[in-house]
């Protein structure tokens, strides 16, 4: 499967705002979705660790440079 990567000029039209709200949206749904609860945490471990590793990677190599890009503008920081 073909993922199909947003583009940055998706967002063009729309203030900082709202931009700050998509990305509020989009963290809090990729949290809701690895972190289930409690009860379920060990359950979505083994759920996603059962998948292509490749796909894995890329997930968490794109997580870390959002991380990385939060602290830069925020924080000054890398």
């Amino acid at each position: 499967m073909t993922i199909h990567k947003a583009k940055t000029s998706n967002y063009d039209s729309v203030t900082p705002r709202w931009i700050v709200n998509y990305i509020q949206r989009y963290a809090a749904d990729i949290n809701a979705t690895v972190n289930p609860g409690k009860a379920d945490n060990s359950a979505m471990i083994t759920r996603l660790s059962g998948h292509n590793k490749t796909q894995l990677k890329a997930i968490a190599a794109e997580l870390e440079t959002v991380q990385k890009r939060l602290a830069w503008i925020l924080h000054g920081q890398y």
